[in-house]
């Protein structure tokens, strides 16, 4: 019995240490990327994630996906009529691909950012001042 014992408790502590270390958990509203060897490997949804295989894969990125606010500092533009205006912007975004958000841009946050105030200068060109 004692050799039984000695035997299988290593065994038991060794699978349960395995178990703990592959497993993962994501916060409500929060996607996560793992990457293997720094490549893509799959992607962990909320709750409780298994099979991430410690020193083998890596967590790239856990982000939030839920709605976000950014706020735009007020720029200079100038309308259709050439009347310098100042305008101010916020907008509501989410990502929606965790993916493509983090591997297909380089920095979210500032590509939204330059995104809106482009088009906003642009859409401010187009009207006239009392539009």
């Amino acid at each position: 019995m004692d050799i039984l014992l000695s035997i299988l408790a290593p065994v038991v502590l060794v699978a349960f240490g395995y178990s703990v270390g592959t497993t993962k958990v994501v916060q409500e509203g929060n996607e996560a990327l793992v990457e293997r060897f720094g490549k893509y490997r799959k992607k962990l949804d909320p709750g409780l994630n298994y099979n991430v295989v410690p020193f083998i894969d890596k967590i790239a990125v856990e982000e939030s996906t839920r709605e976000q606010i950014l706020d735009i500092e007020p720029q200079q533009a100038i309308t259709k009529d050439n009347v310098q205006v100042e305008v101010d912007a916020i907008v509501y975004w989410q990502i929606l691909d965790m993916y493509k958000a983090f591997y297909a841009v380089d920095n979210v946050h500032e590509a939204i950012e330059n995104l809106v105030m482009t088009t906003l200068r642009s859409t401010i060109g187009q009207l006239e001042l009392d539009e």
